[in-house]
């Protein structure tokens, strides 16, 4: 017997906007805080004392601390240890919102905690749990809107021209902006209220609250 029929026997209720929204809010709030804290932790005991290396070389190298937008600084900073020591730190900043989704989704709680305390739950559309993959899939594509946002904002700032004539200044930026939109308000139009990465991830989100007390918890037979 599925997950659904035993929460909700035939009828099946899918999540409104609103939940879901609500959900990510507390979720975002709750990665940031856990961002910030392993950043303080791998500064304080790794990240620093490199950066203080590198400033020292710079320094010795360039007579200033402050690196420009010069082709001169950016080869130094391209071919220094930080550059690569910066791409790992920042990889596992990424990476805690990655497992969080991930492991949470396909956890017994059937959600993260956003999604535990809007009392809804995320599970395949034939009603059986996710696996780590998918959760790492759905969260993946969840943040190409994000992505794209950055792309316009960078583009913005490159060409110094306004939201309007970023968007419009190609048919490719026209396209990608047509995507965004059918991408962020798809589920408006859907019966079940699926995203865009929900239909390509194969996930509903329903409400209801698992019973199972803690997410590494066994799944009752």
């Amino acid at each position: 017997m599925s997950i659904n029929t035993l929460l909700f026997g035939t009828d099946k209720k899918y999540s409104n906007t609103f939940r879901r929204g609500a959900a990510a809010m507390i979720d975002v709030w709750i990665t940031l805080f856990l961002r910030a804290f392993v950043a303080q932790i791998i500064g304080s005991l790794w990240l620093n004392n490199k950066m203080i290396e590198f400033l020292t070389d710079f320094k010795n190298e360039f007579g200033t601390e402050t690196p420009k937008n010069v082709p001169e600084h950016l080869n130094f900073i391209l071919h220094h240890q930080i550059f690569y020591y910066m791409l790992i730190f920042y990889s596992l900043i990424i990476a805690i919102g990655m497992i969080y989704h991930s492991y949470l989704n396909s956890s017994a709680w059937h959600g993260t905690i956003g999604k535990r305390m809007m009392k809804i739950m995320i599970l395949r559309k034939n009603d059986l749990p996710i696996t780590f993959g998918r959760g790492l899939l759905h969260y993946i594509l969840s943040t190409l809107p994000f992505v794209f946002l950055f792309y316009l904002l960078s583009y913005q700032i490159h060409y110094e021209i306004n939201l309007y004539q970023a968007i419009s200044s190609s048919n490719f930026n026209i396209f990608l902006s047509i995507v965004f939109v059918m991408w962020v308000q798809i589920q408006i139009f859907t019966k079940t209220k699926v995203t865009a990465y929900d239909m390509i991830a194969n996930t509903v989100v329903i409400n209801g609250k698992s019973g199972a007390r803690w997410p590494w918890s066994k799944s009752s037979s």
